[in-house]
């Protein structure tokens, strides 16, 4: 896994995303939709395997196995998808898979048994006051400093395991199991599949994928307040970026974007570094309809004209030590390739979200904006 980094002390820190980026905004184009068929066996045996939680990754989309271990997924846009498929008892299966309109065929997960790792309920590390204390700092990491964070819970942080690193002053956390955390602010449950958590003075990335659950309320006013909750994440977000990138609508949904060379990134905070940039420089067509190859030299520089910066942003920027070459009241972002060029839809969907990596204003979004890549904005 390849990670662009920039020391902490010059540009903020590094948020390898694994972010969920599918969008399609309901006034314009839609991508055609099929469904994922396929089994679940036991890999020792070749039995078929029940209950078996499939989902695609970063979204609201799945299914359970029945007694045949047979399963199918409907709605699923076209497009490059990961699929999941859990099982307390076995270890995840995992698969990459391009999907389009002609696809056809049954998809096969093999899951292999491995031992059930279940957490204490209470907390059994050799000094418990330093675990709670090592948690605290990944929820602030993990789930961030914004408004929504505040309103985030983490249900089950036994399932947590954490390794401080003196020397390099890092620390590194790992599930024994899924983590599952409320976000009441955008009325979601979410079980995150933790795959990587590194924080460190100079860098910060985690990966891994999360399964979306909405939250249920008979009241009509926290409906709305989770709908309009919703549109203001999505509104400027990287997630909402490569949706108008792709669809051509940068300059209408509020996006001014430039190409900004490597050796002027620590300036690109306090004044327009670098040159505009057009579409085509950054898009070129795919291989398949509804996909693009994005590209380019440097770093995007982006701004994001139509929403004010995140009352918590100002405090945030203060604590990371990069003196006055951050500004604090206008959402600005970089966006860096960690490979020469990646895959998207027509939708703004990453055929490989840890091949980007973004400073500044989206490295302040965290898990607590996550939205799921079949969620539509409103229309405007």
């Amino acid at each position: 896994m390849g990670t662009f980094a920039v020391k902490r002390k010059l540009l903020s820190f590094v948020l390898l995303l694994s972010f969920p980026l599918f969008c399609l905004d309901a006034q314009k184009q839609t991508l055609p939709i099929v469904t994922v068929i396929g089994r679940v066996l036991d890999d020792s045996t070749g039995t078929p395997l029940a209950q078996v939680n499939v989902f695609i990754a970063n979204s609201t989309l799945g299914a359970s196995s029945d007694s045949d271990g047979r399963f199918q997924i409907k709605n699923v846009p076209i497009g490059t998808h990961e699929i999941v498929a859990s099982l307390l008892g076995y270890g995840q299966g995992r698969m990459r898979l391009a999907l389009f309109e002609q696809s056809k065929g049954t998809i096969e997960f093999r899951l292999r048994q491995e031992p059930v790792q279940l957490p204490s309920v209470e907390v059994t590390a050799a000094d418990p006051a330093e675990w709670k204390k090592e948690l605290e700092r990944f929820k602030r990491e993990f789930l961030g400093h914004s408004r929504n964070a505040a309103r985030c819970r983490i249900i089950n942080p036994e399932v947590l395991d954490f390794v401080y690193d003196r020397s390099r002053r890092s620390l590194t956390a790992s599930g024994r199991l899924s983590l599952i955390f409320e976000n009441d602010a955008l009325g979601y449950r979410i079980e995150y599949h933790l795959s990587e958590f590194d924080v460190s003075d100079e860098l910060f990335r985690y990966a891994g994928v999360a399964k979306f659950e909405e939250l249920v309320t008979q009241s009509a006013k926290r409906q709305e307040e989770w709908k309009a909750a919703r549109e203001s994440a999505y509104r400027g977000s990287l997630h909402h970026f490569l949706a108008a990138l792709a669809q051509g609508r940068l300059e209408e949904e509020g996006f001014a974007v430039r190409i900004v060379p490597l050796f002027l990134a620590s300036k690109a905070f306090t004044r327009y570094a670098g040159r505009a940039a057009s579409r085509e420089e950054i898009l070129q067509a795919g291989e398949f309809p509804y996909e693009f190859r994005m590209s380019f030299a440097g770093l995007l520089h982006v701004l994001y004209e139509h929403e004010e910066v995140d009352p918590g942003y100002q405090s945030f920027i203060e604590k990371q030590a990069v003196g006055p070459l951050m500004t604090s009241n206008r959402q600005i972002s970089l966006l860096g390739l960690n490979i020469p060029s990646i895959v998207l839809n027509s939708a703004g969907q990453l055929s490989d979200p840890l091949a980007v990596t973004v400073y500044g204003y989206w490295s302040y979004e965290r898990a607590a904006e996550m939205l799921p890549l079949d969620y539509t904005p409103v229309s405007k």
